[in-house]
């Protein structure tokens, strides 16, 4: 209302007063009277605070505020990935060598024990015997039905192909009699290690207490059971095992 009044005051005083017969004075007397009723009017209803409002997304005056969240201006800097590869949680895929088997029931062979005095026969009709290998050892056991197995035979190929045979020995074991099928999967996967076969698993179950397929055994050259991992092994798990059974890191590529 102050601005409707200035406005007023301008728009009849904006320039000097010229002389005006009595009739014209009377007329303007009779409007700034008006006007001057009008602005006392409007001064008296006026509130003597500004209205309360309530908007949408705002904090309303009826209402106790929220609180304002702090927005932080630096940002939290993303850490770099680390060069040591780290193992992640996998689901793990195993085939069971019999039906009347419970490996939930079974415990594998004990790290710390001795490996049992073994001789082997492979495909190519060479004699090994366990106890004179005398290397660090690893014996791979599998079976023809065992889709998680043969992912694992490029990897131990690779492995033993690294560290070398005067180094590392690798026998894979195939535990049902199944001898024309393994040698066609050693050709086709070009598998250099010795490869045998324990016929129904006789001597895995006997001698590491074994129940499900893929289950790899690392040993030391003294002969001593160091880890048995049970289900297919990636491979930085290999590398590791490889290492606590005395042979050094693989060099990473790249």
């Amino acid at each position: 209302m102050d601005t409707l009044h200035t406005m007023t005051i301008r728009l009849f005083w904006l320039e000097p007063p010229k002389p005006m017969n009595r009739a014209a004075a009377n007329i303007t007397k009779c409007l700034v009277g008006l006007i001057s009723l009008l602005l006392a009017a409007c001064n008296t209803n006026s509130p003597t605070e500004p209205p309360q409002l309530t908007l949408v997304g705002a904090i309303s005056t009826t209402q106790p505020p929220t609180s304002t969240p702090v927005v932080t201006l630096t940002p939290t800097p993303t850490p770099f990935p680390s060069r040591t590869p780290i193992p992640t949680p996998r689901r793990v895929v195993v085939s069971r060598i019999s039906p009347e088997i419970n490996p939930a029931q079974i415990t594998p062979m004990a790290e710390g024990a001795h490996l049992p005095d073994l001789t082997l026969t492979d495909i190519e009709g060479n004699v090994i015997n366990l106890s004179e290998i005398g290397k660090p050892l690893v014996l791979n056991f599998w079976s023809v039905g065992c889709g998680s197995c043969f992912f694992e035979f490029p990897l131990l190929q690779e492995f033993y192909a690294y560290h070398g045979e005067n180094s590392l020995v690798v026998i894979g074991v195939n535990i049902a009699d199944f001898s024309d099928e393994t040698r066609i999967i050693a050709e086709q996967l070009e598998i250099q290690f010795p490869v045998v076969i324990d016929a129904n698993a006789e001597f895995f179950t006997t001698y590491f207490n074994g129940a499900v397929v893929p289950t790899t055994i690392f040993i030391t050259s003294e002969g001593i059971i160091s880890e048995v991992v049970i289900g297919p092994i990636d491979a930085y798990n290999l590398d590791l095992q490889l290492q606590k059974i005395g042979l050094p890191p693989r060099e990473r590529r790249g």
